[in-house]
């Protein structure tokens, strides 16, 4: 199926994706980023940290809880 959309209804589309992602509050990796700079790690080390975290919770959101709104997400905007 192939779907023609303008560049402003796949803008909206991230946008109303992107707020059910997040409905839920922040994500662990999140939580621990804020955790890791209130303690004082500094913020490189701590970017590179949630960067690694992140990805570990994307992978398991996609290929192992198979979460549909994710996968919608990354199939859209992420996958190239």
């Amino acid at each position: 199926m192939n779907i023609e959309l303008t560049n402003n209804e796949l803008e909206l589309i991230k946008k109303a994706l992107k707020n059910l992602i997040n409905k839920d509050g922040i994500s662990e990796a999140q939580e621990i980023y804020l955790h890791n700079t209130q303690n004082g790690m500094p913020e490189e080390e701590a970017n590179k940290q949630f960067e690694l975290d992140n990805k570990k919770d994307w992978h398991y959101l996609l290929y192992e809880k198979k979460d549909p709104l994710y996968c919608l997400f990354y199939k859209l905007f992420l996958k190239k």
